[in-house]
């Protein structure tokens, strides 16, 4: 892997320790749909394949570079994440709150809160990447966050989220505090990507040691042709 494996994350992990869950060739992949809709190219370009890679009406997306896209697809003005990287183990954390490891038979209920509060990115099947942590409260999940992609020593943490009305009593920073624990002590760099409008979820990061590395391009793209 190379030294700027992080500047394409989606890529970098298709390529290695994702493999098994890639769709397409040696220049374009992408996860299966009901994992993740991201798709990757190796570097910037044309890529006759693509097309193939996307179900008619299916809305993708590029995580660092993106390609050249033909007329069979409709984008979006290119957007940005900021990835944040974290050096060290933060401090351990406590919580009065029950933690639950997600499985299989919580698809529901982890679908049903990232359709509320981290919508696009969360597909049914995304929790078989990784470890996710969730906090059920009144009978529903109420805070949730996990592991997604994966490459060369590093691991990203994904779907850190607090259902409404639950905010304020330090599930996220549980949660994630447990996953970068977990983290060190594989000895994995953990990092993750915010919206530069989420002061509030970039607040929470620094403080629990992540610091800002670089803006990534966000492109989104629907197939639109049949």
């Amino acid at each position: 892997m190379d030294a700027n494996a992080l500047d394409n994350p989606v890529w970098s992990s298709l390529s290695s320790a994702h493999a098994e869950h890639a769709r397409g060739g040696p220049d374009a992949k992408r996860y299966d749909p009901r994992i993740a809709p991201f798709v990757a190219v190796k570097r910037e370009g044309a890529y006759a394949d693509l097309e193939a890679l996307a179900a008619p009406g299916e809305r993708v997306y590029f995580v660092g570079p993106a390609p050249t896209l033909s007329q069979a697809f409709q984008h979006s003005k290119p957007q940005s994440v900021i990835q944040m990287v974290s050096a060290q183990k933060p401090p351990a954390s406590s919580s009065d709150a029950t933690v639950v490891t997600l499985t299989d038979e919580h698809e529901e209920d982890m679908s049903a809160l990232t359709a509320i509060v981290y919508p696009l990115f969360f597909r049914p099947r995304t929790h078989i990447l990784g470890t996710y942590l969730g906090i059920f409260q009144d009978d529903r999940l109420v805070a949730m966050a996990g592991e997604r992609m994966r490459f060369d020593g590093h691991i990203e943490l994904s779907a850190i989220c607090t259902l409404t009305g639950y905010t304020g009593r330090g599930y996220a920073r549980h949660l994630t505090t447990l996953l970068l624990h977990s983290a060190f002590d594989r000895g994995l760099v953990p990092f993750l990507h915010v919206s530069p409008q989420n002061e509030r979820a970039k607040a929470l990061y620094e403080s629990l040691g992540f610091r800002a590395r670089k803006e990534i391009a966000l492109r989104g793209a629907t197939r639109t042709d049949g």
